[in-house]
């Protein structure tokens, strides 16, 4: 559901972490799941935040914490790594982090080589910075590198899992190991832009009904948003996150 400042996320563990390679409490990542039928529950800032006022809002009106917040950092500006003073605050609430780490659209001419410049090293000094910044938090963190680009125009798949490849390695290489790798594609048509099973913890999926939102003026269940995405990312055998869940703003939406 959504309201004028944050939108759930709602991360299903259910039989979905039957798909995974665990094999005690947790991977790799330092990151625990949920025992079957269980369920993180999360709420997403927008760009800009530097609180968690609205966080703390939604928690005081549903009398549920949020296990999970979600945060933007953009890869535009080079100059700041992510906010040191909000994952304190989540450290503080005992929140988990998720980190949505966007690449700027290829169109921008100052980044149309982005991919294969992180893959030749140009952005190492930044890529040391931020992983640094994360081993010193020590906390479990969810990390989701370029979400959506396999519906940016002018990508190219295999660019964007070398770059991806790339990011994962250089954080392993410094002893990273508290992060987990969330992919995140924003439609069904994305198997080219699958990084490779070793390169990836969870799949994230969004599951939006726009309605009369959206230009196709179109109203989808659950199911049929979410059904799509397991059919044809199930075979890749990773748990699923459910990033972004709820229904626009009408007199229809109680009832989704």
């Amino acid at each position: 559901m959504q309201n004028g400042y944050v939108l759930f996320i709602i991360a299903i563990s259910l039989a979905f972490l039957s798909y995974s390679n665990l094999e005690d409490e947790k991977d790799g990542s330092g990151f625990a799941p949920k025992d079957f039928g269980g369920f993180y529950v999360g709420a997403n800032l927008f760009p800009g935040a530097t609180d968690l006022h609205e966080i703390n809002y939604i928690e005081k009106n549903t009398g549920r914490r949020a296990d999970l917040v979600s945060f933007h950092q953009s890869w535009a500006d080079t100059s700041t790594c992510f906010s040191e003073s909000l994952l304190d605050l989540m450290k503080q609430k005992g929140s988990i982090p998720f980190i949505y780490w966007n690449t700027p659209s290829l169109r921008d001419q100052a980044f149309k080589e982005l991919f294969s410049e992180i893959v030749s090293g140009k952005y190492d000094l930044y890529l040391k910075k931020c992983a640094i910044l994360l081993r010193k938090y020590k906390e479990p963190v969810l990390l989701s590198f370029s979400p959506g680009a396999d519906t940016m125009r002018n990508q190219n798949a295999q660019e964007f899992t070398k770059a991806w490849q790339y990011v994962y390695s250089f954080f392993n290489g410094l002893g990273i190991s508290n992060i987990t790798w969330v992919w995140c594609p924003a439609s069904t048509n994305c198997k080219a832009y699958y990084p490779g099973e070793k390169f990836v913890d969870w799949i994230g999926v969004s599951c939006l009904n726009y309605g009369d939102n959206k230009r196709d003026n179109d109203w989808f269940s659950f199911k049929q948003l979410y059904k799509p995405f397991r059919d044809k990312l199930g075979p890749f055998q990773k748990p699923m996150i459910i990033t972004e869940f709820g229904s626009a703003n009408n007199e229809d939406a109680a009832a989704w």
